[in-house]
């Protein structure tokens, strides 16, 4: 598994700078409305408040880790400074890629913006690999491969019921999109290994089974989850590949597979 190394504070202020203050400062005033206005850095709230975009949530208790941490002396982040680190660490790598301002706005969504962050990941995976990225509708375009990407988030809960319907997939089919390949990640949150590596989602959703059937798609695993690795948190992204259609070389594909810890 691949180490990177990330500067926390540096990536919290990247993230800072593409979501832009005047927005955070409204997701503020919502926080502390829903906390009846007593809100201040250092309280440690617990949930943010109705209307508030997780992502401005993630970067408050960010910035009241990092505040913690300079005080005390603590050389290591805490899990919500170092996520908020990650997706700004992604956004910095895609600064360049047509359409993220687009992606940005999904990202600032109080509506499950789960699959923004997943994308951008994904993104930053494939452009550090050489790839060309074009953000376009439900996830984006490798640049000269004819090739969408795009990606599913599946509950771990949901997974032990065999009865369980994965989400409906929006195939593209505007402008010719229907006659590229693709590749489709099914995101599971994998909080402290807790999802076993064995696990077959084409047995236990057979919706999927049936859906990469019926197209031509490739399907890859794709776990995201903070663990502790020497009572520090580190940021862990692997895949696997479930299905590769011939017309999609594996060297095309991405398969997450790195652990990100704090650094400089």
């Amino acid at each position: 598994m691949d180490e990177r190394l990330i500067n926390i504070r540096r990536a919290v202020e990247h993230l800072e700078s593409a979501l832009g203050v005047p927005w955070l400062k409204e997701n503020l005033k919502s926080i502390k409305k829903a906390h009846g206005g007593k809100v201040s850095f250092g309280c440690g709230i617990g949930t943010g408040g109705v209307g508030v975009a997780p992502v401005a949530y993630l970067w408050y208790r960010a910035q009241e880790e990092l505040a913690f941490a300079e005080m005390s002396g603590r050389d290591y982040p805490g899990p919500h400074s170092l996520f908020a680190a990650v997706i700004g660490a992604d956004l910095a790598i895609l600064r360049d890629c047509p359409g993220l301002a687009e992606k940005i706005t999904e990202l600032k969504l109080a509506d499950q913006p789960t699959r923004a962050i997943c994308e951008l990941g994904l993104a930053s995976g494939y452009l550090r690999r050489g790839f060309g990225v074009i953000f376009a509708g439900n996830g984006f375009k490798l640049r000269d491969k004819n090739i969408l990407v795009s990606c599913l988030n599946l509950d771990p809960k949901s997974l032990e019921n065999e009865e369980q319907k994965p989400p409906a997939v929006h195939l593209e089919t505007a402008g010719g999109q229907n006659q590229s390949r693709r590749v489709i990640y099914l995101h599971v949150e994998d909080k402290n290994n807790a999802v076993e590596h064995g696990l077959d989602l084409r047995v236990l959703v057979p919706g999927i089974h049936r859906m990469v059937n019926a197209y031509d798609i490739s399907v890859v695993v794709y776990r995201t989850g903070l663990r502790n690795q020497n009572n520090r948190p580190t940021f862990v992204r692997t895949g696997r590949v479930l299905r590769s259609t011939k017309s999609l070389p594996f060297k095309d594909i991405y398969i997450p597979d790195e652990v990100i810890s704090p650094g400089n």
